[in-house]
This record gives structure tokens, C-alpha cells and sequence, in this order.
């Protein structure tokens, strides 16, 4: 018993739609519990069929009308988030003030309206990015204690249907196209790449407080398989080809998170593409091209999109780092902090950070100045909040980019350093120490879980100096 109640402007001629996201449950926190979430009244695959059109503006509304904090992502574009609410009062945004995004949580009880405009053919999604909100053969299983539940459902992927793949309720099927009739074909480019890498997947032992699970090695760094994806790094304007390889004995799917790619490349098997022409999901022991020119430099993230849980807390996931032209990647100025789940119970497997959930100490130095990236790609942890800490007290960083899109002049601004980030989303910001000292960089969990990872700061005459450019 929910809806959107919307008061427009008298003078307001836009053509809008408005998207209701709504939970039913029974049993909640028992073993027998049952529940869905849904869009507008239903839940993938039977969800609307969006149709939009090539230059043509889209006007959403997100209304959530459940108690739960949703992160919603938009496959293949950003999107311009033009005004929020807290259910009280709405805030609509200038043109300095808003946020160009792929990903933008929405909290219960919350509403943000959002601008996006198609640029490219083909099929995409817009979902929430909890897993535990997008599947249809899943149920976390925190919601039953630290057992977790009686039963884990099977994974059915339904090959053989396209419609449903593994995804379920907060799912929406979008196809653009240059009419509203008459879709027209992905595009394909058969242009040469510039730049190729080569990504294998393969089961992984286990290590220290993770479990063994599948992960990735990029050919050329590694053949060792470590507990999170090595980064990938490729160039703005660049024709680059990632070839994956899947070594596994099961399918799997790679979907290139916040790039603005062709659809058919996008990750989404059975899905992207056209119905004619549909991302095909990788076969174990084939391998599939996925070709890309990123328009922009920034953070973005490659994980598995065949909607296993198990494959996504194996460490089928990375940072994938898009830098300007004759710029190089220096991990001793430049540092990743990918967030995951060494497992599918948030009651007791940890919260890992870069795949350890005991991360080893980072030294720093004073009069550098480092570029600090954060990703969250954890299952379900719908908020984990970041903040470097010095002596009990917030240090300042300056907030340089969401999603990979830089922050206009406005939003750059020095602040303390304390950050949400949700499942899906991307923060970086630029960091200079001043004073020497023993920092916290905390990430604490929703559902209770923390990570530490301890940075020591020293002066650039410190013995301890030498061990800055190693971590």
C-alpha cells in the first residue's frame, strides 16, 4: 500500500515517468521468509520494456517506498541527479550542484530524479546493484542469522531464457533505439584496437580468512591468482580489446561497470545487443572480445555480471583505471581500495579490503600528494562509511571525482575525510599529508563488519621512507 505523490511545477511541460520501488515480506528474520521487491508493481522478468531514443532526454523519477537503501545503476551512460528528497522536503539541484553518476543510492523513504541521454543502439539494464535485490535465485543470508538459511536455492542461470539469466525484481530491461518502433542493431565496430590485454579466469586456493573461489590473473603481470582482480589500465580515446578467457568449469559473464561502451560488449549475456545479435556468456574454456574506447579518465570497476554469488566474493572483480593519454599508472602515488566479501554471509565471512581483511600497513609521505581511489563492490553492503582518521580526528582530503566523471570546480572542495559509499559506487580524492602520524583508514559495514587499513605517514628524511614507494 504505497505510490508516488508528485506536485509539479505549474509551468513544468516535461515528459517524465515515474518508477516506485516496493517490498512485500512475510517472515522477515525467520526461516521461513519470504519476500519480493518490485518496479512499478512487478519484478524482472516482468518488468516494463523501457523504449528510448538515440539524442533524446529521459526524465526519471525514483521513488522508494521501502524501508531499504537501494544503489540504482545505469548500464552504458551516465545520468545528471536534478533533485532529491527525503520524503519531507525535496532539494532540485543548480547546475553547479549536480551529480553526473552511474550509480546513485536512494535511501528508504527517499526520492532522486535523474536526466540521461541515449547515445548509443542496442539493449541495457538499470537495477539495483545489491545483489541480494537483482537476483531471483538468491535470499542473503544474513536475514537468518549466522547459520544462514535452511536452504540455499539453486543458481539457475536459464540459459536457453533470455528473459530471466539469473536476474530478478529490481530489474529494468531498456532498448534504444532511433525510434520508438524500429529498433536498430547494436553497434559493432570493427575498427583495429590500439592497445590488447588478455584477462583469465580460474579457480583460486584459498588464502588466510578467504576461501578458495574463482578470480582473475592478467596476462603478462601475474599467472597468480589473487583474492581481488589485478587493475586493469587502460588509456582515454584508446581502441582497446580485453579478451577474457574462461578457465572454469562454469559460464560466467564480464560486465565493464561505468564505461559508456557498444551494448553488445557490455557484460549483460542474453541481454545486450539486439535480440538478433545478443551478448553470448562465456563457456567454459571458450573466451570473448569486448572492445572499448573510453571517452573519460577516472575509477570505474570490471566484475562478473553471470549474477553468482559465489564467483563475485571468489574475487571475479577489480579496478579498472582509465588514464589520460602518456599518463602512467604509479601505484606508489596512485592507491586502490576495492572493498568485497571474502563471502555470501555477511554474519561471518569478512569484509576485505584490496582481498584481505587484515590489509598490511601503507607508508606515506609528507609533501606528496596521492590520489586515493575507493570502490565498493561487495554484494550487499548497502553503506559502508569511509574515514581516515588521525588521533581520534577527521584529516582533510579534496573530493576530485564520483563514478569516474571528475567533480565540477564547485564540488572539488577540501573537506574532512568521511564518505558513504554504497555497492556499485566510486569515490576518489586527492590527499596531502602534512603532519607525520599513524592514520586509520576505517570502512565500517551496515551489517556491523570493519576493515582497518593502517597508513603510516613520515617525512621524506624517515628511514621508514624507503618502504613508501613498495605498498
Amino acid at each position: 500500500m504505497s505510490g508516488a505523490f508528485i506536485v509539479d511545477n505549474s509551468a513544468s511541460s516535461r515528459n517524465d515517468r515515474t518508477f516506485v520501488i516496493q517490498a512485500w515480506a512475510k517472515g522477515l528474520f525467520t526461516p521461513s521468509f519470504v519476500g519480493v521487491l518490485s518496479l512499478n508493481g512487478k519484478s524482472w522478468p516482468y518488468t516494463e520494456r523501457l523504449h528510448a531514443r538515440i539524442g533524446q532526454p529521459e526524465h526519471w523519477r525514483i521513488v522508494n517506498a521501502t524501508p531499504f537503501r537501494h544503489p540504482m545503476h545505469l548500464h552504458g551512460f551516465y545520468f545528471n541527479v536534478d533533485a532529491v528528497s527525503d520524503g519531507e522536503e525535496e532539494l532540485t539541484y543548480t547546475a553547479t550542484e549536480r551529480r553526473m553518476v552511474v550509480t546513485e543510492p536512494v535511501g528508504g523513504g527517499h526520492t532522486f530524479d535523474m536526466t540521461w541521454t541515449p547515445e548509443r543502439a542496442g539493449n541495457w539494464i538499470f537495477h539495483c546493484h545489491i545483489l541480494d535485490h537483482m537476483m531471483g535465485d538468491f535470499k542473503a543470508p544474513w536475514l537468518y542469522g549466522p547459520d544462514g538459511p535452511p536452504q540455499m536455492l539453486a543458481h539457475m542461470h536459464n540459459e536457453d531464457d533470455p528473459m530471466k539469466m539469473g536476474m530478478g525484481e529490481l530489474v529494468m530491461g531498456i532498448t534504444v533505439s532511433d525510434d520508438n518502433a524500429h529498433p536498430v542493431s547494436a553497434k559493432l565496430n570493427p575498427q583495429e584496437p590500439a592497445a590488447q590485454k588478455h584477462l583469465y579466469v580460474r579457480e583460486r586456493p584459498a588464502s588466510p580468512y578467504v576461501s578458495a573461489g574463482p578470480g582473475f590473473f592478467l596476462e603478462g603481470i601475474s599467472k597468480e591468482v589473487e583474492a581481488v582482480g589485478p587493475p586493469l589500465v587502460i588509456t582515454r580515446g584508446e581502441r582497446t580489446a580485453i579478451t577474457v578467457h574462461n578457465e572454469l568449469k562454469e559460464a560466467t559473464a564480464i560486465h565493464w561497470h561505468g564505461l559508456e561502451i557498444e551494448s553488445y560488449y557490455d557484460g549483460v549475456p542474453l541481454w545486450d545487443g539486439t535480440p538478433q545479435h545478443a551478448t553470448p556468456y562465456i563457456a567454459p574454456g571458450n573466451s570473448f572480445t569486448a572492445y572499448m574506447t573510453p571517452p573519460h579518465a577516472g575509477t570505474f570497476i570490471y566484475h562478473t555480471h553471470w549474477n553468482d554469488v559465489r564467483q563475485l566474493t571468489g574475487g571475479m572483480y577489480g579496478a579498472l583505471l582509465v588514464l589520460e593519454p602518456e599518463q602512467k599508472y604509479d601505484p606508489a602515488s596512485d592507491k586502490l581500495f576495492v572493498l568485497g566479501r571474502a563471502g555470501i554471509n555477511e554474519m561471518h565471512d569478512p569484509l576485505v579490503l584490496n582481498g584481505s581483511p587484515q590489509p598490511g600497513l601503507m607508508v606515506l609521505l609528507t609533501g606528496q600528494t596521492y590520489r586515493f581511489r575507493f570502490i565498493n563492490i561487495t554484494p550487499n553492503d548497502a553503506v559502508v562509511t569511509t574515514s581516515l582518521m588521525l588521533e581520534g580526528r577527521p584529516a582533510k582530503w579534496r573530493a576530485i571525482a564520483k563514478d569516474g566523471a571528475d567533480l565540477p570546480a564547485q564540488q572539488a572542495t577540501i573537506q574532512d575525510s568521511a564518505r558513504d559509499i554504497s555497492v556499485g559506487e566510486t569515490y576518489d580524492f586527492e590527499f596531502a599529508p602534512t603532519q607525520p602520524g599513524d592514520y586509520e583508514l576505517k570502512f565500517y559495514s551496515v551489517f556491523g563488519n570493519e576493515v582497518t587499513q593502517m597508513i603510516a605517514v613520515v617525512t621524506p628524511a624517515s628511514p621508514f621512507s624507503v618502504y613508501a614507494a613498495k605498498r
